[in-house]
């Protein structure tokens, strides 16, 4: 087994994963006509299809090509471990097990019983996509919990265009139950082909999924994918593409939704083994409640891929104070005349963007809790529910427990403190609603701005006060501010800085927003 002592499964828990707890699923069984049709009624949200595979527990049960798929051209077939099964009568490798490969891809090829083909002829291009809908079933085995090894290679030929939809979905009535998925998606595009390639997963809240995604892109090829993680208690995607020929293009798209105490992990690797080369990476999720997300990313350039131009990016939203969110970027470029950047942030949502979407959610019926999920709008609002006194006048439109907490906002003066709670001579930051304030006092006289130096982004309150000239200074480049104008006094920082007024009402210090 690895370890988190590996870069490749940093901050992955691997270490307390006990293989042992799982068993292969016992012999496959036919459909039941329920089964089926939930299957279909899933493959109906992604749209019009071209044909429709359906497994379970990573056996293909049944296959249904819509009227007008040519056969002779396209072939979609439950091609059995070693290829047996395929109308094309190729040969085909499975992910090997070693190398770049995840430590599980071993398990996977020992424990494998049946593959997705789909195989797309030269210049041939496909009205709709093929959707393969993998349902999990997390069914009683002789020992442990179940394991799934859903395998499926996809091949598009020279000049082809063709798009394959993945949906990994958990049903029956253990849903909830522990079940391990390890899938692996072979994608090979050809010289001058096209694929748009999606991955959706909403399995049980008790699966543990560890998914490897490898494509492999041809000369002036395109390769366009979007990975989409929304269930599971832990759920790992590799994602790997080689740009092999040169001219071809990579996007790589991804978001997710951790609750609860799900945990979303994402690796990544865009490599560039031929020039003028182009990938773009933009990985998106939320985290919320006690869930957790993952990134770490790597672009390679190889030697020889001269201007090749490679673009990674994440972007991780913390909802809640409990969730958490690690984002680790890399480059790893050995060849000159090249281009690349990559950027991560981590962080919460505007307070101020966070007020306003609290205020027009949407709400039960029944009054009895707030989602943004539920569809009623509340009966009426105010033309402008943004200025003052709004509430007052729309007072029975949420139900009760609904209506949101109102932020402070433009015009309003707040209470920040008691006298005696900044001593002369010192400064405290407050943070009252978007805005970051900081109280200045001297002698008996308080003075609050713009807690943010104009120069970089640095906290004012942790500066020095210069009593004598009223000033105070940023602790990290020295700049030093007027506390009756906000203007900059010294070099580097050469713009005003708000301020806000200030007024003392018996022991209570005042301040009016602007």
């Amino acid at each position: 087994m690895p370890s988190e002592a590996e870069e490749i499964w940093r901050y992955s828990g691997i270490d307390d994963f006990d293989l042992g707890a799982f068993s292969p699923p016992a012999p496959g069984r036919d459909l039941t006509p329920g089964e089926l049709a939930q299957a279909r009624s899933l493959a109906d949200h992604m749209g019009t299809r071209c044909a429709l595979v359906v497994t379970r527990n990573g056996v293909v049960v049944g296959i249904e090509p819509e009227p007008g798929l040519d056969s002779a051209t396209v072939t979609v077939a439950g091609a059995g471990p070693l290829g047996s099964g395929a109308d094309d009568g190729e040969a085909f490798a499975l992910a090997p097990p070693g190398g770049d490969g995840d430590a599980l891809s071993v398990v996977h090829d020992a424990f494998l019983s049946d593959v997705v083909l789909v195989s797309v002829g030269r210049a041939v291009e496909l009205a709709g996509p093929v959707v393969i809908v993998h349902l999990v079933d997390a069914e009683p085995v002789t020992s442990g919990s179940v394991s799934v090894f859903p395998h499926t290679v996809v091949r598009v030929g020279p000049g082809a265009s063709a798009g394959v939809v993945e949906l990994f979905a958990g049903y029956g009535p253990r849903l909830e139950a522990a079940a391990l998925v390890v899938p692996v998606s072979q994608l090979e595009v050809a010289d001058g082909a096209r694929l748009a390639y999606g991955n959706v997963q909403i399995l049980g809240g008790g699966t543990t999924q560890v998914g490897l995604q490898r494509s492999i892109v041809g000369r002036d090829a395109e390769f366009r994918s979007l990975t989409v993680s929304l269930g599971g208690r832990y759920a790992r995607v590799r994602t790997d593409s080689e740009l092999a020929g040169e001219g071809g293009r990579s996007s790589l798209l991804a978001a997710y939704l951790g609750t609860a105490a799900q945990v979303h992990d994402f690796r990544t690797l865009q490599d560039h083994s031929a020039g003028r080369t182009e990938s773009e990476l933009l990985f998106t999720g939320a985290v919320a409640d006690r869930a957790r997300s993952v990134y770490s990313g790597l672009i390679r350039i190889h030697k020889g891929a001269r201007r090749a131009d490679a673009r990674q990016t994440n972007h991780n939203l913390v909802l809640s104070e409990g969730a958490h969110a690690d984002s680790v970027p890399n480059l790893d470029i050995d060849e000159n005349d090249v281009r690349c950047s990559h950027a991560s942030t981590v962080g919460p949502i505007d307070e101020e963007q966070r007020y306003y979407l609290e205020g027009w959610s949407r709400w039960w019926p029944n009054g009895s809790s707030c989602s943004v999920s539920s569809p009623t709008w509340p009966p009426a609002r105010p033309s402008r529910p943004w200025s003052r006194g709004w509430r007052s006048r729309w007072p029975s439109a949420w139900p009760a427990g609904c209506r949101p907490k109102r932020e402070p906002a433009m015009g309003d003066t707040v209470r920040l403190c008691a006298r005696s709670d900044i001593a002369p001579g010192t400064a405290r930051r407050f943070e009252v609603g978007a805005y970051r304030i900081a109280v200045v006092r001297i002698e008996d006289d308080f003075y609050a701005l713009s807690d943010t130096c104009s120069h970089e982004d640095y906290s004012l309150s942790e500066g020095e006060v210069f009593a004598d000239a009223c000033e105070l200074e940023c602790w990290k480049h020295g700049s030093t501010f007027d506390l009756r104008t906000g203007e900059p006094l010294s070099l580097p920082a050469t713009k005003s800085v708000p301020v806000y007024p200030v007024r003392v009402e018996g022991d209570d210090v005042m301040v009016e927003l602007p």
